[in-house]
């Protein structure tokens, strides 16, 4: 998977993410025959949202544009662990793709409908984090959206 330079301050990360509060990420490599990008145990002072640990498979720092192509390729790394996957969901592991969009301008992010199903076909959730730093005057983008 390609890694990019991203205009404007912007990235995109297309992961394969993985959280428990009681996640050892040695654990879930082992499960998964994969090593991960980046991972965190739970209660570490760099631990995940509500101190929950993580374990992240993927690539970040695409170009917008390559999204889709990169989300088609990740899942079809992962279609046959398929099963793997359910069973950590069986688990109580939470387990879904994960789309994170940080820029300081406003853009458009595409998904093509190949994407979209080749994770329907994976049987993992998508999910989206969005980072956008604060205007001056945040009423200016609510106007925009007619609100």
């Amino acid at each position: 998977m390609k890694v990019e330079n991203m205009p404007n301050g912007a990235y995109v990360s297309v992961m394969l993410l993985i959280t428990k509060s009681d996640l050892a990420p040695e654990w879930v490599s082992r499960e998964l025959s994969l090593e991960p990008v980046a991972s965190r145990v739970p209660g570490a002072l760099s631990s995940f949202r509500g101190g929950a640990g993580c374990w992240m498979y993927g690539v970040g720092r695409v170009s917008i544009a390559s999204v889709s192509e990169q989300l088609i390729g990740l899942a079809s790394q992962l279609l046959s662990r398929r099963e793997a996957l359910a069973e950590l969901r069986e688990k109580g592991y939470s387990v879904q793709f994960d789309i994170s969009y940080s820029l300081e301008k406003r853009a458009t992010l595409q998904l093509s409908p190949e994407a979209l199903l080749s994770v329907r076909d994976l049987g993992v959730p998508l999910s989206f984090t969005v980072r956008y730093p604060a205007s001056k005057d945040d009423s200016d983008f609510f106007s925009e959206l007619g609100l």
